[in-house]
């Protein structure tokens, strides 16, 4: 049988068995992938035979044979009936992965909202695409009912592709490929143009409108440490990260820097028509509301008010920055450009540390909620274990942790501060879910951003400068507490007064570190005692 076939594969570890394993490697790459089928299923005898002439063996066309195996699936007697009438029954047969991967391919928004494009040139195409996790199937059934799916009808050969000797053996040349006419190529790119609408900082558009809670966050940053940007609490030391802000807030983490340089604020006046001096949030709600406006000066003034209340939000309201329109020149896809997300964490930090009130507090409860989940019960509202795990699966986190906060009373909202004071005086470790994001999910387009929730470089908002810090939690991302880290400080920059500064200039250095930056290094390689220097 075919699980016998590689039980025996793997039993082969002696160099004399080298010649065979070779051999039997063939077979069940074969039988296990080319031509598969149910593990209980007998292997081809002759296959046996076949392998003892190598040259014949491989030179044999099995793509022909493998894709007749493949196909048998799509026809119409292939699918059993059961006892359900709406149900039915199919084995897959053949080289099934290949099927997967041309449906990547012909259906773009399928691959990119569920797997990541790895490679482009000079590998098969099946190599090409990563699949971090499995994709469950109402999720498929979600992205079928909701998207309108673009079909690749033909997948035409790149021009590595045409170079292959596969594929010039049957003809195929560069000027053979079928070309795209213009009006579709159009057509394409103003669909992929608008791809971002309803992603990125637009996504924020869902949110509840929901008051913070003002005595929770005021309990909470009594144990604040400015200077660090930790929370001390009964020893534990806690703090918000690059993961946190991917996780619940959905914006990305990485990408270009939210940094405006001099003479940014012209951008202002000619895309609103008004001196950036005079800008007024009254000024860019008219001109959102007003359906007589440019479609893109309406998008460009949303994009502002979005950042003014979710990225730099600010007490007194002085948080609309006129040179950031400087950033919206294509507001179609300046949400997946720039790192907006380390601009929320980098403005929250830089306004603490200037002991100053302002920043994504919402970021702040959430932090706590999801990571101490026992002060939902302080809150009065009775969260299940079961719908805490389902908060790993929901599409947007935050508007599902704002959307229960609405069950906070007034009252309650009166009587849980010296609670919450109380309990996290006495907040013990099994209490705090210290690696919480280990089964969440993350949307297709947010999946690359993984890789850097562990960055040490700098992160950037507008003229503040400051360090994600991940070294200083240990327990957040499970390395060990003894680890020790040299880091390049950079000094808070203060733009103000009549004088004019290049901000990019200034920050041109760090700006190189950012796009080269160091990273956290995994559990293994710090436990083998080796002193890391992160300097920069």
């Amino acid at each position: 049988m075919r699980k016998d076939l590689l039980e025996k594969f793997d039993e082969l570890k002696k160099k004399e068995d080298a010649n065979l394993k070779y051999k039997l490697g063939l077979i069940t790459v074969l039988e296990h992938v080319i031509l598969s089928a149910e593990c209980r299923t007998l292997v081809d005898e002759k296959w046996f035979h076949f392998v003892e002439d190598l040259e014949h063996f491989n030179s044999y066309p099995w793509g022909n044979l493998s894709y007749g195996y493949t196909v048998k699936l799509f026809k119409p007697n292939s699918f059993g009936k059961t006892k359900n009438p709406k149900s039915i029954t199919y084995s897959l047969h053949g080289f099934p992965l290949a099927m997967m991967v041309w449906a990547f391919e012909a259906l773009p928004e399928l691959g990119r909202q569920f797997v990541e494009q790895c490679s482009t040139g000079g590998l098969p195409r099946i190599m090409c695409w990563k699949m971090d996790k499995h994709v469950r199937s109402e999720q498929l059934i979600t992205f079928f009912n909701t998207s309108e799916v673009q079909v690749r009808r033909t997948l035409q050969p790149s021009s590595d592709e045409v170079e292959t000797s596969y594929l010039k053996d049957f003809g195929i040349t560069s000027e053979d490929q079928e070309s795209v006419p213009e009006d579709e190529e159009e057509e394409e790119g103003e669909k992929n143009d608008a791809e971002d609408e309803d992603g990125g900082l637009f996504h924020m558009l869902g949110l509840p409108d929901v008051h913070i809670l003002g005595p929770f966050i005021s309990v909470i940053y009594e144990f604040f440490t400015a200077k660090t940007s930790m929370f001390t609490i009964n020893g534990h030391v806690m703090g918000i990260t690059l993961e946190d802000v991917l996780y619940l807030l959905r914006l990305p983490i990485n990408g270009e820097l939210v940094l405006v340089g001099e003479n940014s604020h012209l951008s202002y006046k000619k895309f609103f028509g008004e001196d950036s001096k005079k800008v007024k949030i009254s000024h860019l709600n008219r001109i959102v509301y007003n359906s007589t406006e440019n479609k893109e000066k309406r998008m460009r003034a949303l994009l502002l008010i979005i950042i003014w209340h979710f990225v730099m939000p600010t007490k007194n309201g002085d948080g609309i920055y006129p040179s950031l329109a400087s950033l919206l020149e294509n507001p179609y896809n300046t949400s997946s450009i720039h790192a907006w997300g380390a601009a929320v964490l980098a403005f929250l930090h830089g306004r603490k540390k200037k002991n100053k009130e302002g920043g994504n507090l919402w970021l702040v409860l959430a932090f706590f909620l999801v990571r101490i989940p026992k002060l939902w019960t302080i809150l009065g509202v009775e969260i299940t274990r079961e719908e805490l795990e389902e908060l790993a699966r929901v599409d947007y986190p935050l508007k599902w942790i704002m959307t229960c906060s609405e069950k906070v009373s007034k009252n309650t909202r009166v009587n849980y501060k010296g609670a919450l004071r109380n309990a996290l005086e006495s907040l013990e470790d099994e209490d705090i879910h210290w690696r919480p994001y280990m089964t969440w999910e993350l949307p297709g387009d947010l999946q690359s951003n993984i890789d850097w929730v562990r960055r040490v470089s700098p992160i950037f908002a507008n003229n503040y400068v400051v360090h994600h810090a991940p070294h200083l939690l240990a327990k957040q991302f499970g390395l060990a507490n003894n680890v020790k880290y040299t880091l390049y400080h950079i000094r808070m920059k203060d733009n103000q007064g009549s004088k004019s500064h290049n901000w990019t200039k200034k920050y041109e250095v760090h700006n190189a570190k950012w796009m080269n930056p160091f990273f956290l290094v995994d559990p293994p390689a710090v436990h083998r005692g080796k002193k890391h220097d992160y300097s920069l």
